[in-house]
């Protein structure tokens, strides 16, 4: 793990709700995670091993989260199919 993520961390620890021991690292954060590995162009195999998930249906059906620009991107694919042509 890398110094940067190492402090990042650390200071998340310190402002977290999650403290204790039992405490997962990102307890809230599965969604954030998933959706964030997603969005930096991360395949789905190596985000569905970095959260340990059995399959990768689990880690797209109920963690990863299309970002807003694949969103944005999808709608603007659907409007250039419908509009009139000038």
């Amino acid at each position: 793990m890398g110094e940067v993520l190492t402090d990042s961390l650390r200071i998340w620890q310190i402002q977290s709700f999650y403290k204790q021991e039992r405490d997962w690292i990102f307890a809230s954060l599965g969604r954030t995670f998933a959706t964030m590995l997603k969005g930096a162009g991360e395949d789905v195999k190596t985000v569905q091993e970095l959260m340990r998930h059995a399959s990768s249906r689990i880690t797209l059906d109920v963690y990863a989260q299309a970002g807003t620009e694949a969103k944005r991107s999808a709608q603007n694919n659907i409007i250039e199919l419908i509009k009139p042509e000038v």
